[in-house]
């Protein structure tokens, strides 16, 4: 019997800006292949969303960061009924070398830092993408990650 309660996979994207540009990978596989995201991907087992945001960006940049706040969250049941849950963090760069990226290329086609306005305003971005570009830029509020329950890993994204 199927249960009538929710069940969702999840995924987590990295916004990260430099000199008024911001940091994308172009993917190389299914239905976006060719344009432009946020570096991210799916949340692993025994992984919170913030940690798989950090993870996929070294996975998919070669770079190491470190998250300052939670931006925003998409929430989406496609046409199967699948739901899907995407986080999106405003993250810094902690390792210094940002001009050489490191990234699986059957995966990613390029990562590269691309003006905002041209981000914002480019076909080659996804549009998905693109709104969360918009949101991350104009975003002043403080959104904490706070741990507060040690034994079952709880953490609370305000």
């Amino acid at each position: 019997m199927k249960p009538d309660f929710a069940m969702a996979s999840m995924g987590a994207g990295c916004f990260i800006m430099k000199d008024n540009k911001v940091l994308l990978v172009r993917v190389n596989y299914g239905p976006a292949k060719g344009q432009f995201i946020l570096p991210g991907g799916m949340v692993e087992k025994d992984e919170h969303p913030h940690e798989a945001c950090l993870r996929e960006l070294t996975e998919e940049t070669g770079l190491q960061g470190r998250v300052i706040e939670q931006i925003t969250v998409r929430h989406r049941i496609d046409a199967k009924g699948r739901i899907n849950i995407y986080w999106v963090f405003r993250c810094e760069m902690t390792s210094h070398n940002d001009s050489e990226f490191t990234f699986p290329q059957d995966e990613i086609q390029e990562v590269k830092f691309i003006d905002l306005e041209e981000a914002l305003s480019s076909d080659e971005v996804r549009p998905n993408t693109r709104k969360f570009l918009e949101i991350s830029a104009k975003s002043t509020q403080k959104n904490l990650i706070e741990s507060y329950n040690e034994a079952h890993k709880d953490y609370i994204y305000t």
